[in-house]
């Protein structure tokens, strides 16, 4: 789960491989889903089709879900696992489609 949101240059950076990493390990139940904090419905739809994401964007857009999650800085991201608990938090952008992070995605998924 992903907090993040269009104007956010360390977002844009770091959803092109999350893109990719949806692709690779959706099929074997991988589920990515980014939420958009406070901005404008259009804006973001707009923004998804011109970069033609394809996991789930969410709009948070009374803040109230990065509000229970206490999301201090953006991008942040939750690692959950398949019982739906928090089991890693990534403060930051990072290239999620790096040798490192797919093996642990690997990982988990096989568990």
């Amino acid at each position: 789960m992903n907090f993040w949101a269009t104007w956010c240059p360390p977002c844009r950076v770091e959803m092109p491989s999350m893109e990719t990493l949806y692709r690779r390990f959706n099929a074997q139940g991988l589920e990515i889903l980014a939420i958009d904090i406070g901005e404008d419905a259009s804006m973001v739809r707009q923004f998804i089709r011109d970069s033609g994401y394809t996991f789930p964007i969410m709009l948070d857009s009374a803040n109230r879900v990065s509000s229970i999650y206490g999301i201090e800085a953006i991008p942040t991201t939750y690692i959950i696992d398949r019982e739906g608990k928090i089991i890693g938090r990534v403060i930051g952008s990072i290239m999620w489609d790096n040798q490192r992070v797919i093996a642990a995605i690997d990982a988990l998924l096989k568990s």
